[in-house]
């Protein structure tokens, strides 16, 4: 499900996915690689697929406190890591 390629040549980008999630993927790995300051982006090819089905974080909540506000970012960062599950314990 969240398996994709990502193809970079000189006049092309290419993300191929057989889901919506591998195509969200397919951009993170592509806005990571890109050079801001120069922008640029080096050709490569990269295929990704999960090892296991979730690529999670558990947050223990129950034994330790954590502002909303940590918890909040920690769940928007989660994406920049590809990760798709956030456990709250």
């Amino acid at each position: 499900v969240y398996d994709y390629n990502l193809t970079v040549t000189r006049s092309e980008i290419k993300i191929q996915a057989l889901s919506n999630f591998g195509i969200v993927y397919g951009l993170e790995t592509l806005s990571q690689i890109m050079n801001i300051k120069e922008m640029t982006i080096p050709e490569t090819q990269i295929v990704d697929a999960p090892a296991k089905k979730h690529r999670g974080l558990l947050v223990d909540v129950a034994r330790h406190y954590l502002p909303l506000s940590l918890l909040k970012r920690t769940a928007a960062s989660l994406g920049a890591a590809k990760m798709n599950v956030m456990h709250l314990h």
